[in-house]
């Protein structure tokens, strides 16, 4: 994975899930705002092999949107009706987050991709039933985008972004 200027921003091996559907790595710290492009190769069933690639933007303008909790040993995340709140957080580095549930049915904290949900298996529950809770603590500094696999056509989606 390059920056615009070429410069190379992966740290360590790929990491191949989901039943050969997902690829991961490791960033660099210290990326800047801009455009970054990821090259792969892959093999599909047929056994036909292709190059690939696609981009995506760092705009650090847009963590206004998140609820800067860093600094806290824990933080709270409530679920009522078909919403977390707050929705999108940062948090740092060994912080436990416990999700509520203040509503009257139940609801589940799942990690990305759906349905497999593997990209942070600890931060995956069973069904958060109504007055009860789930925690879980962020160690590694990253995204961790997560949804009520019961309400995603309701929208139900949050975010958390840990940071040193």
């Amino acid at each position: 994975m390059t920056s615009t200027d070429n410069k190379e921003w992966t740290d360590g091996n790929v990491v191949i899930e989901d039943n050969n559907t997902v690829l991961k790595i490791a960033l660099k710290s210290g990326m800047l705002d801009g455009l970054y492009k990821v090259t792969y190769y892959a093999c599909w069933p047929d056994k036909s092999c292709h190059d690939g690639e696609f981009s995506f933007a760092i705009d650090s303008s847009k963590k206004t949107v998140y609820t800067d909790m860093r600094n806290q040993t824990s933080v709270t995340v409530s679920m009522k009706d078909f919403n977390f709140e707050p929705r999108q957080i940062i948090i740092s580095p060994g912080t436990k987050v416990t999700w509520s549930n203040e509503g009257s049915f139940g609801h589940f904290v799942n990690t990305e991709t759906h349905p497999e949900h593997t990209y942070f298996p600890e931060q995956n529950s069973r069904e958060v039933a109504s007055g009860e809770s789930f925690s879980t603590t962020f160690q590694i500094p990253g995204q961790y985008n997560y949804h009520c696999s019961a309400h995603v056509p309701q929208n139900m989606l949050g975010s958390i972004v840990v940071v040193n």
